[in-house]
C-alpha cells in the first residue's frame, strides 16, 4: 500500500493522543510491530510517521487504530478512520510560536481560580450558537468546521476551502449532532454559492463565502463583534472534531495569550476542527479556530498540544476591506 492523506490525517491524531515516546511504543508494539524495528524520537510527529510506514509496511494499520480505540473508545477520528467515513482536512501540526506561560503550573493556577459558576441562560445562547455552526464536507470527503455570519456568508479557514472549486463541490451540513437520547440527529445539508461571493485571504488562513439564501434565517448567524480575548479568561469551541458529531469543548478551557492577530488557548481540538468558532463567557466571538502545534512544557517530559486561532479583529478588518461587515 502507498501512503495517503488518510494516513497523513492518522498521524496527526495518533501524534495529539499518543505524544510520550513510551506510549507511542506500547501502541506499536501491541499493534504487532516488533520492538526492535522502532527508531523513535522526541517529536511525536516524527515519531509516529515511521510508526505508521512500519505498519503500512506490515499491513496492521487496522490493528494500530484498534489499540488505540482500546485507549480513546470515543475519540471520533479514530471511529471513522476505521469505518471509512469522511476525514477532516490535513493541518500539518507545527512547532508554534507558544507566547503563553512557560510554566504548565501557572495556568493550571488560574483554572483554579475562576469561579465555575455561569447563569442559566449560558446553556440557552450557547445552543442558538451552535444552530449557526455546521460541518463542512468538501467534494474529496475532508472535513472542517464553520460558521455563519450575518448576510448569509460562511467563515471557515482557507486550508479548509481554499479556492472557488473547493467551495463548489463542498456542502455545509446544519444539525450534524446527536439528539439528547444518544442518536443521531437529521442532518440538513446547504449548499454553498462562491460564483456570488468568495474572498480568500491567505496571509491569515481565513475564507469567507457566500452561501445559499435563507441560511441564517434557518440557523441564525453569529454576530462578528469587537469583543477581544483575555488572558486566563474561560473560552469555548463549538466544532466538528474529527469529522464527526458536532461537540463543545468547555473544559481546561483557559486562554493562554491574547494579541491583536492572534489568541492561544489550551481547550481541547482535533483535526476537523478547522474554522471553529471560539467564543468568550458571553458568546461574544473572539477567535477563528486555526491551528496547534507541539510544545515541551520546560523542566518536564511533558509534550503538550497547544492551539491557536484568529483574533475576531482580524475577521472585522478582513470583512470591513470587502465592505461585508454587519454594523
Amino acid at each position: 500500500m502507498t501512503w495517503t492523506k488518510y494516513h497523513t490525517n492518522l498521524r496527526e491524531v495518533l501524534a495529539n493522543l499518543f505524544p510520550e515516546t513510551d506510549d507511542a511504543k506500547t501502541v506499536a508494539v501491541d499493534a504487532g510491530i516488533p520492538r526492535a524495528h522502532l527508531a523513535l524520537k522526541s517529536k511525536p510527529v516524527n515519531n509516529w510517521q515511521g510508526i505508521l510506514e512500519e505498519a503500512l509496511r506490515r499491513g496492521v494499520v487496522p490493528r494500530l487504530i484498534d489499540v488505540a480505540l482500546r485507549e480513546y473508545p470515543g475519540n471520533e477520528w479514530l471511529r471513522a478512520a476505521r469505518t471509512d467515513r469522511d476525514v477532516p482536512v490535513r493541518v500539518e501540526p507545527s512547532d508554534i510560536d507558544w507566547a503563553g506561560p512557560d510554566d504548565p503550573k501557572t495556568l493550571e493556577k488560574a483554572l483554579g481560580h475562576q469561579s465555575t459558576f455561569l447563569p442559566i441562560h449560558f446553556l440557552e445562547v450557547g445552543l442558538r450558537m451552535a444552530a449557526a455552526v455546521c460541518r463542512v464536507l468538501r467534494a474529496d470527503r475532508e472535513t472542517g468546521t464553520g460558521f455563519l455570519i450575518h448576510g448569509d456568508l460562511l467563515v471557515t479557514n482557507l486550508h479548509v476551502l481554499g479556492s472557488e472549486a473547493d467551495a463548489a463541490g463542498a456542502k455545509l451540513q446544519f444539525n450534524y449532532q446527536e439528539t439528547p437520547e444518544g442518536r443521531a440527529a437529521e442532518a440538513v445539508d446547504w449548499a454553498l454559492d462562491p460564483g456570488t461571493g468568495f474572498w480568500p485571504v491567505p496571509e491569515n488562513d481565513l475564507t469567507v463565502v457566500r452561501v445559499s439564501a435563507g441560511a441564517c434565517a434557518r440557523w441564525g448567524a453569529v454576530a462578528v463583534g469587537a469583543a477581544k480575548a483575555q488572558a486566563e479568561e474561560r473560552v469555548s469551541i463549538i466544532q466538528h472534531p474529527g469529522g464527526g458529531a458536532k461537540q463543545i469543548a468547555m473544559h481546561r478551557n483557559i486562554v493562554a495569550y491574547a494579541g491583536e492577530k492572534r489568541v492561544q488557548y489550551l481547550t481541547d481540538t482535533m483535526p476537523g476542527s478547522s474554522g471553529a468558532p471560539v467564543f468568550n463567557n458571553r458568546w461574544e466571538l473572539v477567535a477563528v479556530h486555526s491551528s496547534g502545534g507541539w510544545i515541551r512544557d520546560p523542566g518536564t517530559k511533558s509534550i503538550n498540544f497547544r492551539n491557536q486561532g484568529i483574533a475576531v479583529g482580524i475577521l472585522r478588518e478582513v470583512l470591513a476591506r470587502f465592505k461585508l461587515l454587519a454594523e
